[in-house]
Order: C-alpha cells, then sequence, then structure tokens
C-alpha cells in the first residue's frame, strides 16, 4: 500500500483521509457519512462551508437548498435509470443544467456532477466538443473546491487534454492543460502511475512534433 500526502505535513498534525466523492456539497458529503458511517465530519473544509451557510442570509439559504434538492433529483434519476443509455441520459443533464443554472454558481458541486455526468453521455456519444465543454466547467469546480493537487483535478485535466490533443486533433490546444495534469497526478498519483506515464508520452510526442 502507498499512501501520497497532496501537501506539507506539520509536525504532530493529523492525517485525514475522505470516505466519500468531494465535489459534492457539505450536507451531502456530511449526510452520506453519517448514513454509512454513524459520525458527523467536523473536519475544517466542512466547517469552513457550514459557517458560509450559516452566514447566508436565510431566504438565500433556503433557495439554495431547494435548487440543490432539484439537482438532487436530476442526479439520482440519471443515476438509476440510465445505464449506457446515452441518449436520454444526456437528455436528462441538459435538464437538469437548464433547471438549476440560474440559480446555482456555475463551481456549485451539484453544477459539477451533472457536468461530470453529461461528459459521460457526451464521450457515449462522441459529442467530442461537448464533451470538452463540460470537462472544462468540471475543472473549474475543482479548482474551487479541491486542493490543486487534488488527483480528482488532475484527472478531469488529463481527461479534456487527451480529448482535444488525440481525438479533436488540437495538440497545440492541449499541451498547457496536459502539462498541469502531468504536474497534479505526478503528486496525486505518483510520477510512474500509468495514467501519468501515458500524459507524458502524449505531452513527449506533442513537443517532438
Amino acid at each position: 500500500m502507498e499512501i501520497r500526502s497532496l501537501r506539507d505535513i506539520q509536525p504532530g498534525e493529523e492525517c485525514f483521509i475522505h470516505y466519500v466523492n468531494v465535489l459534492q456539497t457539505v450536507n451531502v458529503r456530511r449526510k452520506k457519512l453519517y448514513d454509512n458511517y454513524r459520525f458527523w465530519c467536523e473536519c475544517l473544509r466542512c466547517k469552513r462551508e457550514l459557517k458560509i451557510l450559516a452566514d447566508t442570509a436565510i431566504g438565500d439559504r433556503l433557495k439554495l437548498e431547494e435548487t440543490e434538492a432539484k439537482a438532487q433529483t436530476f442526479l439520482a434519476k440519471i443515476d438509476k435509470e440510465f445505464d449506457e443509455n446515452y441518449y436520454k441520459m444526456l437528455e436528462t443533464c441538459e435538464t437538469g443544467l437548464d433547471a438549476v443554472q440560474n440559480d446555482l454558481d456555475t463551481t456549485n458541486p451539484h453544477m459539477a456532477q451533472l457536468h461530470v455526468r453529461t461528459q459521460e453521455a457526451c464521450i457515449g456519444l462522441q459529442k467530442w466538443k461537448a464533451a470538452v465543454k463540460s470537462g472544462m466547467e468540471i475543472i473549474r469546480a475543482c479548482k474551487t473546491h479541491l486542493l490543486p493537487t487534488d488527483p480528482i483535478l488532475g484527472f478531469h485535466m488529463w481527461r479534456v487534454a487527451k480529448i482535444q490533443a488525440v481525438t479533436l486533433n488540437q495538440p497545440i490546444v492541449a499541451r498547457d492543460l496536459l502539462q498541469q495534469a502531468i504536474d497534479v497526478m505526478s503528486i496525486g498519483y505518483g510520477s510512474t502511475h500509468p495514467m501519468t506515464m501515458e500524459a507524458k508520452e502524449l505531452l513527449g510526442t506533442i513537443i517532438d512534433q
């Protein structure tokens, strides 16, 4: 087993791992942790995000919770009903995004999760430009909510850069994002991880062109 740190650790500092998808809202994360492990998370991120919610005006908070619940309903429908039926999946994703995008910030985790499903459907349907567009929205959300060395961010950077470089034949466009993906994955996954090595090989091919 190999354990990798995403940031410097101070002497005596407690180390943590996450048990759930971290690209979710604080209420969703904490509820899943309680339902599955019977504890309410009190990590620094959860406490920070709970404070932001507590400081939000009650009317705005209720509106946010209502819209996020609506988004969660669409996500549950997508995950339950559309097993590789990419046409229906994409249709529901687009309906969900249309229903909540005016009331949620573009980096809201629920928006990000809708874009994750949208990208999956677009890849399944070979709608590559749309897949890149959703991927860039996912990357924006990752940069907002995750550590800059988080492998989830690196993975989504790599996914978009690979589509740009290989499928859309836009290697110059993909080059900077590919380098960023390698930098992140080298920390989060390790420099010899197969995904990191594949990204390095692709970057070398682009540089040699």
